[in-house]
């Protein structure tokens, strides 16, 4: 019996990569990696975990979704993601509230990045950096051992290093979500380009040819597509042309906008998750106190300096647009997500995306209540399309162990 040109006893791993020198490239999902017998069953795939960061907090009045049935009507802010509501769950009521919270009463901005996945303060000065081990390399260490790369972090926003004169702590706080220990942060790249090649990075090197990352695998990609059906050649074929279009598109961001080059960083999680290479990822869209501003918007005032300034009418349209520009390029990562094919369903339906910001009043430097939305397949004890009133208070790291529960879970009974 054959289903798709596959002999039903034999299915390709979950795990094959296109190989050539120096590359190694993962595949999408095939119903060759399905065998015909258990076309039936219920298959799930392993889970992804996505983490999106916004620095500086965000205009609330313009971010609480207004009153009425489920699925949930989205706010201003949340416009964008209108499509995929009903996959979304918004949480308020929730806190950044650190074991040791007098520590880091100098530094806001260092305890909301910081906070955000740790739920730990920062240590003040320029000595040892402390924090905790963060939510996603909790989750890299569940499912590390099965892909490629544990986990990735990128970043938005070029870095700066050494004391925040203003607060007087390490400007590492400020730059990074991410902590493998809990003295050692995991740096984000910023590189579109550099962050596309770690993706098929193969042994310890990278490809030396000047061309195309596909050059070296041609023939083991016909090779393949020689023993697929007809509908997993076309989606072969397919899944290579987008890999080298999104390949042109790195290279080419060079002086490209910043609109650009963070979509590219979207469109590299989700080709992280589509082939498994990993399967947790950070993107921070910009450090807190953020120097960005946003010409493409019409804005020439920093990020940062908007989120303090008067609430005039002016600097609240600007402030709003700067939200909804950020809930545009997570809806772009939601939309490419639920566009590739898994086991069951797509993508999205096995990912757990975060998205938020770990202050909620930037300009009051306000850590309750944070803007917290969770997209894809979480399962949690929060029903999809809703808005979650959880009690005031509740800590962010109550929303850790949900999520990290939920990904476990997932993880355990993935094939």
């Amino acid at each position: 019996m054959v289903r798709d040109g596959i002999l039903k006893q034999r299915a390709l791993s979950r795990r094959t990569l296109l190989r050539g020198l120096g590359v190694s490239i993962g595949l999408p999902f095939l119903d060759a990696m399905q065998p015909a017998f258990a076309a039936s069953e219920q298959i799930r795939e392993h889970p992804c975990l996505g983490i999106v960061y916004v620095p500086n907090g965000m205009f609330m009045p313009a971010w609480m979704p207004t009153e009425g049935d489920s699925p949930v009507n989205l706010s201003q802010t949340l416009q964008p993601l209108t499509p995929f509501r009903s996959r979304c769950t918004i949480l308020s009521g929730v806190s950044l509230e650190p074991a040791d919270r007098s520590s880091s009463a100098g530094g806001p901005h260092s305890l909301a990045c910081t906070g955000f996945l740790t739920g730990e303060a920062p240590l003040p000065g320029d000595g040892q950096l402390r924090a905790g081990i963060s939510l996603d390399q909790k989750a890299a260490q569940l499912s590390g051992a099965n892909t490629w790369l544990p986990s990735i972090e990128l970043a938005c926003e070029e870095q700066v290093s050494g004391i925040d004169r203003e607060s007087g702590y390490s400007t590492a706080y400020m730059n990074h979500l991410s902590w493998r220990t809990s003295y050692t942060p995991m740096p984000a790249e910023t590189n579109p380009a550099e962050a596309f090649k770690r993706l098929f990075r193969s042994g310890g090197s990278l490809w030396a040819s000047p061309g195309s990352v596909l050059d070296g695998i041609r023939a083991d990609a016909k090779s393949l597509a020689a023993s697929l059906g007809s509908g997993d050649r076309s989606r072969l074929a397919d899944y290579l042309g987008s890999l080298r279009e999104l390949e042109l598109r790195v290279h080419n961001a060079v002086d490209v906008s910043q609109r650009e080059a963070s979509l590219l960083m979207m469109d590299i999680v989700a080709l992280a998750f589509e082939t498994g290479r990993t399967r947790v990822a950070t993107v921070m869209l910009g450090r807190e106190k953020s120097s960005q501003t946003f010409p493409e918007l019409g804005i020439v005032e920093t990020h940062h300096q908007l989120s303090h300034g008067n609430r005039d009418q002016a600097t609240i349209q600007k402030l709003s647009a700067i939200d909804h520009y950020h809930t545009e390029l997570f809806a772009h990562l939601v939309r490419r997500l639920d566009s590739m094919k898994a086991a069951q369903g797509s993508v999205l339906d096995s990912s757990i995306l975060l998205y938020g910001s770990g202050l909620s009043d930037g300009s009051r430097h306000r850590h309750d209540n944070l803007p917290l939305l969770i997209a894809g397949g979480f399962s949690s004890g929060n029903e999809s399309g809703a808005h979650s009133r959880l009690a005031s208070c509740r800590k962010m790291t109550e929303v850790h162990d949900s999520i990290l529960g939920d990904f476990a879970g997932r993880e355990r009974s993935g094939r």
